[in-house]
């Protein structure tokens, strides 16, 4: 019966390991590529069940809500509309993240997904003519790594 109930609670324990609760402040640093330096970057993630919300944090000082958020048996996936400035046009971007979950490391996946005018809401191209393929995917995706600072 002992046996029984430590065997219980081990799998219980273990099924709280495998199902990780992201709730918290994350930090990373979106790595230098090409003419666009490192930025630093931070999440507020708030997980209700699979379901995954909060807001993203850059170097300017602004956040830009996540939105489609799922967490599901070790990955992650979210999706994040930011305002952006582009010479005198402000762009509103929708950047998709994609990751594993490794205990208090989230290796992530960042693609720029696509983009369109804030005034006139017309759709800018994210991938352009001249790009190579392998230009396209240095320029449009950024893989990196958050820290757990908060929990």
């Amino acid at each position: 019966m002992r046996w029984l109930a430590i065997v219980g609670l081990y799998a219980v324990l273990a099924a709280g390991l495998t199902a990780a609760d992201l709730t918290g402040t994350w930090i990373g640093t979106v790595p230098e590529r090409g003419r666009t330096p490192a930025r630093d970057i931070a999440f507020q993630f708030v997980q209700r069940g699979a379901a995954l919300s909060g807001k993203a944090y850059n170097d300017a000082g602004t956040s830009d809500p996540i939105i489609s958020g799922i967490v599901s048996e070790g990955r992650v996936k979210f999706e994040v509309e930011a305002l952006q400035q582009s010479g005198n046009q402000i762009n509103i971007v929708l950047y998709r993240f994609e990751g594993t979950i490794d205990g208090e490391w989230i290796d992530l996946t960042r693609e720029l997904a696509a983009a369109r005018d804030a005034s006139s809401g017309n759709d800018i191209p994210v991938r352009r003519a001249w790009d190579s393929d392998e230009t396209d995917r240095n320029r449009r995706f950024h893989t990196f790594r958050l820290q757990a600072l908060v929990r």
